[in-house]
C-alpha cells in the first residue's frame, strides 16, 4: 500500500473512483456531471478529486485505501460470526479489527475455547487481511 508520505501520485481512475467512493456523502457532491469535494484547510472549498495537490491526494488516497481494506474484512468476517451467532458482538463495536491479533483478543471475550478456536482456524482458511497486517494504516 502506498504511504501518504511517498511521492506516489498518479492521478489514475481507479484511484480517484476510490477516493470518491470513500469520502463522506456529506463531503462530496456532483455538479454538472463533475465529482466534487470538500478540499482540506486551508482552503476548505469544493473541486474535483483530481485538483488536489499531491500531499492531500496521497493521504485522501491512504485513507480510501484503509476504507477500502476494512471494508473487505468485514464483509468476508460477518458470515463467520453469524455462523457462530456473533452478529451482535461482532457489529457492537468498530474497536479490535487493525490487525488479526487484536481481532484475536476482542475474540477471546468468547467463554469456549472450542468455538474461539473454530472461529481463527475459519478466519486463517479465508485469509481475510486486517489493515495493520496488510501495511495499511490511518493516520
Amino acid at each position: 500500500m502506498t504511504d501518504a508520505s511517498t511521492s506516489d501520485t498518479t492521478r489514475n481512475a481507479q484511484d480517484i473512483a476510490l477516493i470518491w467512493k470513500h469520502t463522506h456523502n456529506d463531503f462530496k457532491g456532483v455538479f454538472e456531471g463533475q465529482r466534487l469535494i470538500m478540499y482540506p484547510a486551508p482552503r476548505f472549498c469544493i473541486g474535483p478529486i483530481d485538483g488536489l495537490s499531491d500531499k492531500e491526494f496521497a493521504c485522501k488516497l491512504k485513507y480510501a485505501r484503509l476504507k477500502e481494506c476494512c471494508e473487505k474484512r468485514d464483509k468476508a468476517l460477518m458470515p463467520i460470526m453469524a455462523k457462530y451467532d456473533l452478529v451482535a458482538m461482532f457489529q457492537s463495536t468498530q474497536q479490535w479489527r487493525e490487525s488479526f491479533d487484536s481481532f484475536r483478543a476482542f475474540l477471546s471475550e468468547i467463554n469456549d475455547d472450542v468455538v474461539y478456536g473454530a472461529i481463527i482456524k475459519e478466519i486463517q482458511e479465508a485469509n481475510i487481511v486486517f489493515p495493520n497486517d496488510a501495511g495499511v494504516f490511518w493516520p
